[in-house]
This record gives C-alpha cells, structure tokens and sequence, in this order.
C-alpha cells in the first residue's frame, strides 16, 4: 500500500489508498486531535500496528498487561507514552 498525503487533512491524518488509517478514524473530532501532535510519526506508525478492529470496533494491544482495550483516544495516547518509555 502506498501512502498518499491529501493535502486537504489535518496534521497526523493519513489516507491509505481511499481509506483513512485506523488513528484518524478513532480521533475523528478535531479538538482531541493535539494529543498525536506530541509524538514523531515513527511512534504513531508503531502503535497503529497494535489496533485490531473487531465487530466494527477498534481494540489495541496494552504493550503492559498484554491484552486488548477499547482503543479510544485516551487509550492510544497512553500507549503512545508506554512506548516513548520502553523504546
């Protein structure tokens, strides 16, 4: 898959081919959005890797207690400073 930036998206958002990445779609309001703006894509792009969607919901892996969450967007900033601390 290619990555295509749209120049008609916010900072951080990204669009893979006609769908939006798995982090836009959870931070879809745009003032809870300044959370991401904290952290490099590098870090983004590692977290991403640990959402899953079940049943039309998205779950991400806690780098900690090892098992899925409710990915909301506190959730994912958490795992994002798990992951600055552990890396």
């Amino acid at each position: 898959m290619r990555l295509v930036m749209n120049k008609n998206l916010t900072n951080k958002r990204r669009v893979y081919g006609e769908h939006p990445s798995k982090i836009t779609q959870i931070f879809s309001a745009s003032d809870i959005k300044h959370g991401l703006s904290l952290f490099t894509d590098r870090e983004i792009r590692d977290i991403e890797d640990l959402i899953s969607e079940r049943h039309g919901k998205f779950y991400i892996k806690c780098q900690l207690e090892d098992k899925y969450k409710v990915a909301k967007p506190e959730e994912i900033v958490r795992q994002l400073w798990v992951y600055r601390l552990l890396n």
